[in-house]
């Protein structure tokens, strides 16, 4: 299982629809993997920090909403009022690698600087730990113009801001952002 966390360190909040009309519901989804979809995983409620739906200047807290049953993600209402924005926090998480798939994982990641640390304090043969949390958000796109909610700063740990429409560009086209 560890091997397999190894390599899935991109995190994506889905949604079943990037585009919709006012009040339909859409599934929100936690997926994990290195390349965009990737695979979902569970929504487990115990490590949602934050979880908000904004739209406009209105913002919802949602960290109630319960999970499928088979925790598969939630539903939302969508917004008909302009892009819906929904940002996630996921709680802190440490895990502990063997010494060779932690290796393993720091040369993959061109951590070559934590490997000669290591190396340096004679800590090879020691497993390897890593704390780690998650900060993501998704949009969804209505029929309504409104794109107050893509500006606002959420407060999230590390954050990245659209600094164009990303729902206008076309498949394909770059998107600027600021990184906070």
């Amino acid at each position: 299982l560890l091997s397999s966390m190894l390599f899935a360190h991109d995190f994506f909040l889905y949604p079943s629809a990037f585009r919709a009309n006012d009040k339909e519901k859409v599934k929100i989804t936690i997926h994990v993997d290195d390349l965009f979809p990737g695979k979902a995983v569970k929504w487990n409620p115990e490590r949602v920090l934050r979880f908000e739906h904004r739209v406009g200047s209105m913002t919802r807290d949602k960290i109630k909403t319960p999970p499928e049953r088979d925790s598969s993600g939630v539903f939302v209402s969508v917004d008909g009022s302009g892009i819906n924005m929904f940002a996630l926090d996921w709680a802190p998480r440490l895990i502990e690698l063997h010494p060779e798939q932690f290796r393993h994982y720091l040369v993959s990641e061109g951590l070559d600087h934590i490997l000669q640390t290591r190396k340096e304090r004679g800590e090879e043969a020691k497993n390897g730990r890593e704390r780690y949390s998650r900060y993501v958000k998704t949009l969804v796109s209505t029929a309504a113009e409104n794109t107050q909610a893509l500006s606002k700063v959420v407060g999230q740990t590390i954050e990245l801001v659209p600094l164009d429409n990303p729902c206008s560009i076309p498949a394909g086209d770059s998107v600027r952002m600021q990184l906070l």
